[in-house]
C-alpha cells in the first residue's frame, strides 16, 4: 500500500532541540536541571512516536489514517469529501506558512474532519495527489 509518511529529518529536529534544552538546563541549573532532563526525554520519545506512526496509507478501496499512537482509522473513498492543497499556517509551528495537503473526511457522527499534511514534513504527497487525480478522472 502506498503511503504518506513523515520525512526522516522531521524527528531529528525535535531530538536535537530536546538535547540542546537538556544540555542548557544541566549547565545553567546544575543538579536542579534533572527536571528539564526528564522533560526532554519525554519530548524525544513523543517526537520519535510521531515520526514512526503519523502516516496515511491508500489504495483503490479507501484510506487508512493513523493517529500518532498508531491507531488505524479506515475510511472508504465515499466518506472522503474533498482532497485539495492550500497555503496556510502550520498547526505546530505558528510562524511558518507553507503548502499543505488537506483531506476532508465525513465521520460516522456526520461531522467533517480535516486532516492536514504539510508538504515540508511529509513524503509521498505528490504520488497521492496523482493517484487521486487519476481516480477522479476515470
Amino acid at each position: 500500500m502506498p503511503e504518506i509518511r513523515r520525512t526522516k529529518t522531521s524527528g531529528l529536529y525535535a531530538a536535537f532541540a530536546a538535547a540542546g534544552c537538556c544540555l542548557a538546563a544541566m549547565v545553567v541549573f546544575g543538579s536542579e536541571g534533572i527536571h528539564f532532563f526528564v522533560g526532554a526525554v519525554f519530548m524525544v520519545i513523543y517526537g520519535l512516536t510521531v515520526d514512526r506512526n503519523d502516516r496515511a496509507a491508500y489504495d483503490e478501496q479507501g484510506m487508512i489514517l493513523y493517529t500518532i499512537w498508531g491507531k488505524p482509522m479506515p475510511y472508504h473513498w465515499s466518506r472522503i469529501t474533498k482532497v485539495d492543497t492550500a497555503v496556510e499556517q502550520f498547526r505546530d509551528r505558528r510562524f511558518i506558512i507553507g503548502p499543505v495537503l488537506r483531506i476532508c473526511v465525513k465521520e460516522n457522527n456526520g461531522k467533517q474532519t480535516v486532516y492536514r499534511f504539510p508538504f515540508k514534513y511529509y513524503t509521498g504527497i505528490a504520488e497521492f495527489l496523482a493517484f487521486v487525480n487519476c481516480k477522479v478522472h476515470k
